[in-house]
């Protein structure tokens, strides 16, 4: 078998953990070079990784340098596995990365962080920065912002404190766009509106007012995407990031997000918060390029509106 099918099939469904494959080196030259050339199944900033976290090997030898000369009859080793990444991610799956910044998509039921450090390892905090732990040694991770454990979708750590003070100082200046599909009770007749309301934390829940200064200020603005006889599905845009925040302005609404429990949900057709972090679009702290991340809705929300 050639390498280039090898390859090719390993980058498919496969079922080993560790997967190896070699060729030789037919001609000089360097080893981005070579990489690129056999490994076209696989994007360049993919191949750069695999040299980053010592993928690859030149006569049994580790090699990180790109520009690494290589010989004729020189054997070059490659090793690539994303089921053992994604064993390692406990469902999470990292949507960007770079040297500032890794924006992740959270699986339903998973906390953001814990306020104890002790189980922070079984949070979606502490598995991010146990899986960078293992590809660059005592790195660091910091919080930006939360996802409620009961819903899914895109939220962003950064690697550096200082990045982290930039944008807690600047992140509405900073972020374009935080939006949300969620799927509510009823029949959303408006095609679209903007809740507005003041938001303070009561025991374990938060209340909402219609009185300025009895909270903080909350804004929602909202669109239906598609409607059945017993739910809406919905796109909400957040102007402001306060905790709960949809999930009480559709409670003020009185549409409340489908299996939420805690806000007086009457239904949960699909065993979970029907509440999806779909978009995530920013202003990147240190180069200053615009960066739009989206992920999907879960099948199950599309299926309560047919």
């Amino acid at each position: 078998m050639s390498f280039q099918k090898a390859f090719s099939e390993m980058t498919g469904p496969i079922k080993m953990k560790k997967k190896t494959f070699t060729i030789e080196v037919k001609e000089n030259t360097e080893l981005m070079t070579f990489l690129m050339n056999n490994l076209s199944n696989l994007k360049k900033k993919t191949i750069k990784s695999l040299l980053k976290y010592k993928k690859i090997r030149v006569q049994g030898k580790i090699i990180t340098q790109y520009n690494s000369i290589l010989k004729p009859g020189m054997i070059v080793e490659v090793y690539y596995s994303k089921e053992q990444e994604q064993d390692d991610l406990k469902g999470i799956k990292i949507v960007y990365e770079d040297e500032q910044i890794i924006v992740i998509d959270k699986p339903c039921g998973l906390l953001s962080t814990a306020p104890d450090k002790k189980c922070d390892k079984l949070t979606a905090f502490g598995i991010t920065r146990k899986y960078l732990q293992k590809k660059y040694k005592n790195q660091k991770l910091y919080i930006v912002h939360r996802l409620d454990r009961d819903a899914s979708g895109l939220m962003m750590f950064v690697k550096n404190g200082m990045v982290q003070k930039k944008l807690r100082h600047n992140w509405y200046d900073m972020i374009d766009e935080r939006s949300y599909m969620a799927v509510v009770e009823g029949t959303v007749k408006k095609d679209q509106g903007v809740v507005i309301s003041w938001l303070h934390d009561e025991d374990e829940t938060v209340i909402s007012s219609k009185n300025k200064g009895e909270g903080k200020k909350a804004e929602t603005s909202y669109k239906v995407i598609k409607r059945s006889d017993k739910y809406t599905l919905i796109n909400a845009i957040l102007a402001t990031g306060r905790k709960h925040q949809i999930r009480v302005h559709m409670k003020d609404m009185g549409h409340r997000i489908a299996g939420d429990i805690k806000y007086g949900s009457k239904s949960d057709p699909i065993k979970r918060l029907a509440l999806h972090a779909a978009i995530l679009s920013f202003k990147h702290p240190v180069t200053g390029k615009k960066i739009r991340l989206e992920s999907k809705a879960p099948v199950s929300f599309i299926n309560l509106v047919k």
